[in-house]
């Protein structure tokens, strides 16, 4: 009974009936989310209709799903697609190319999720003559504690925008004192996602020390502790780079008779002083700088043209698009090949 039942499931989720509901249930996915991205911003439409397990419905403090989310329809079509490749094709070199292509497609889903879920993609705004050794996200606060003590050394706590709720007493371990929330007001969001507004907090940091305000868009605000100056500071998330980027010079061209960009780069110094590295790099719309892991992309500029704003993406996964290409190709050539090699020898 159990074989039975194991036999009934396989032959289910190899199914093509099941690949074509999945297939039918991505699309209608694609044009929601297609026709919603002017109200609710790019970013937002591909997190809730592409890369969620369910679209869901809220009745009060109820949440009911109401529709399977991107996530989860592909999560089963890679169930299904290899099932069918394991249950359907001769594991033989006659069928080698159909193997490829399978494979090539189960790469492409991988990349997918290896993308969503690990994929950070933040912002190094950074003007000409400064030197800059982080990147900022800008979608998300953090509370940032400063000990500046040391005249030549900073150590900084910092404390995401997700614990930040009111009532909240928080006791980093390197922190010399806790932290209690207040208050804590949101930042307001522009279509993207992206921090448009500012957002607040009030921290009570016990001691002498009244409550303190801080805004995302104010400055830090100083204060002390025994022998210790600090800074308490409400801003973008950082990331830090074990290495410094310095601008020496950024330039743009426009298209002549209109203010539309036709190329923008960035002439930069990389200053790497663990690997004893210093060399000039140009970063231009088409030419990213790939190190470390990373991928510094061209984006955008400001304060007439004495601003570059470089897009910096970490994606573990961003070779896995590149080789499922490779492999669906190459088993389509090489099927192609085998069937034409057969249609020749038959003419013959």
């Amino acid at each position: 009974m159990p074989v039975r039942i194991f036999g009934r499931l396989w032959r289910g989720l190899a199914s093509l009936k099941l690949t074509i509901a999945c297939l039918a249930a991505l699309m209608a996915l694609v044009l929601a989310c297609t026709l919603t991205q002017a109200s609710l911003g790019l970013y937002e439409a591909v997190r809730f209709y592409i890369r969620s397990p369910f679209l869901y419905a809220y009745f009060g403090d109820w949440k009911v799903p109401l529709f399977p989310g991107g996530a989860s329809v592909g999560l089963i079509l890679l169930a299904n697609l290899a099932a069918a490749q394991f249950a359907r094709l001769e594991l033989s070199w006659r069928k080698a190319g159909l193997w490829a292509v399978h494979f090539g497609l189960v790469f492409l889903f991988i990349g997918e999720y290896v993308t969503g879920m690990f994929q950070v993609e933040t912002q190094l705004a950074i003007e000409e003559g400064a030197t800059l050794n982080y990147s900022e996200d800008p979608r998300r606060l953090e509370l940032a504690v400063i000990d500046e003590t040391d005249p030549g050394y900073d150590q900084i706590y910092s404390i995401p925008q997700g614990l930040l709720r009111p009532g909240k007493t928080l006791a980093p371990p390197q922190l010399p004192f806790a932290v209690r929330i207040e208050r804590c007001s949101p930042p307001v969001l522009n279509a993207d996602g992206m921090v448009a507004g500012p957002g607040a907090v009030e921290i009570d940091i016990g001691g002498a020390d009244p409550v303190m305000s801080l805004a995302s868009d104010a400055q830090a605000r100083s204060f002390s502790r025994g022998k210790r100056r600090y800074r308490a500071a409400l801003r973008l998330k950082r990331h830090y780079l074990p290495w410094s980027l310095t601008l020496k010079d950024f330039r743009h061209e426009i298209y002549p008779g209109t203010d539309i960009p036709s190329h923008f780069s960035s002439l930069v110094t990389l200053s790497n002083p663990s690997l004893g590295e210093r060399r000039n790099v140009l970063i231009s719309m088409n030419e990213p700088l790939r190190y470390g892991g990373k991928a510094f992309y061209q984006s955008s500029f400001g304060k007439e043209g004495t601003l570059s704003v470089l897009q910096v993406v970490e994606n573990p996964g961003w070779l896995l698009p590149y080789l499922s290409c490779a492999l669906m190709g190459l088993g389509l050539l090489a099927h192609f090949l085998r069937r034409l090699r057969g249609s020749v020898s038959g003419a013959r």
